[in-house]
Parts: structure tokens; sequence; C-alpha cells
């Protein structure tokens, strides 16, 4: 599959198959069912152009003081035309921009709205339809840098959250690095032995959920 752009920065052709690769290889010494999925963000962002251009505004004002007296608001000011349209420009570009997301949405948002979309990622890539309940996913939100660990009822019945911290810490430091593939291998490796001693292959065991690196918007 092509990898979509705002992907590519963290995690190539090559990187995927890794991880792929990696799960595959973890799955046989347990039966639990990893799986990873990546999507492009998980906060809305519909707020942040509007910022940016009152911003903008306030800042023509703020300069631009003298005329206000003049003439209602500056509307009539022959610089003001030019600079509005610069400015539409202006955020257009920096909307483009995942820092500026980011600085822009509250980090208490940005945390909320990546657990939703773990969450709906949960069920909505079947984890919560495996046999023995053990299913376990791996959420990476690109635009929050943001990764969280979601275990079905078997597995989280046995292992408090806190265990993933360190998983989660191993998945975003890689996200940091622009090296995914290695922080998400790494994550796999570690969880998978977590999962091995309490979650053991079984005789005839079935892959219930595909080995693939999920990706969406």
């Amino acid at each position: 599959m092509s990898i979509p752009n705002y992907v590519k920065k963290y995690i190539d052709e090559e990187g995927m198959k890794r991880v792929e690769k990696t799960i595959a290889q973890v799955e046989e010494n347990t039966s639990a069912e990893l799986v990873s999925v990546v999507v492009k963000h998980s906060s809305t962002t519909g707020h942040v152009p509007v910022i940016i251009l009152l911003l903008g505004l306030l800042i023509y004002f703020i300069f631009d003081l003298h005329l206000m007296e003049e003439k209602y608001l500056g509307f009539l000011h022959l610089t003001f035309v030019p600079y509005l349209l610069l400015l539409l420009i202006a955020t257009f570009l920096l909307n483009q921009i995942d820092w500026v997301k980011r600085m822009l949405t509250p980090a208490w948002d940005q945390c909320d709205q990546v657990g939703k979309r773990a969450l709906l990622e949960f069920y909505q890539s079947n984890i919560k339809k495996t046999k023995d309940a053990t299913g376990i996913l791996f959420f990476i939100s690109i635009l929050e840098r943001k990764a969280i660990v979601l275990a079905d009822k078997a597995i989280s019945d046995q292992l408090p959250k806190e265990t993933w911290t360190e998983i989660v810490n191993l998945i975003t430091s890689g996200m940091k690095r622009k090296d995914l593939a290695s922080g998400l291998e790494k994550a796999l490796i570690n969880s998978g032995n977590i999962l091995k001693p309490l979650f053991p292959i079984k005789p005839g065991d079935v892959n219930e959920l595909p080995n693939k690196l999920i990706i969406k918007e």
C-alpha cells in the first residue's frame, strides 16, 4: 500500500514491513492478538485557523489604534485589504503545520480526544471480538504525538493500565526521533514478553486479527 505523506516522515514502507513481521513473531508465543493503528490526528482543529485569523487582526489593530479613532475599526484604511489578503494566505499556510495545531490546541483537549479516538479504533478494529478477550491495541496519533495501549478484558483483568506506561514511552520516543518503526518494534517485543507468561500460545491457536499496520486519517 502507498504510505500517506503525513506518515512518511515517521515510518517508511520497509519500517511497516518490520512492524508487521514483529507482530507476527510476537503472536507466535502468545495467545494475545496485537493490533497497531496509526491515525493522522485525533483532535478536531477547526478552531486553529479562526484563532490565527483573530490574532492577526488583533495585531493589525494594536499597531493601528490611531485609526480606530478616525475610522470605524480601520476598515477603510488603505493598508487593511492587502494586509487581510496576506493574513488569509498566512492562515492557510500555518494551518498546515502540525506544531502550530498542537500549540493552539489545549493539552487536556488533545489527551481527551486521543483517548476517545483510541477507544473508537478499539471497537472498529474488532479487537473486542476475539474469542478469549485477549486483544490489545497499540494506538498512535501523529498530530498529537501521543500513543495509547488498550487491552481487552482478559488482559486488563490481570495487568493494570500502568503496565503499559513504558510501552507507550517507547512508541512516543520513536515518534520524536522520526523513527516510529523502531519505537513500535521495541514496544511490541516488550509487550510480548509481558503477555507470554500470562497468555501463552495455545495448541491450534488461530490468528483472529490481521497482523497489518493499519493507517487511517
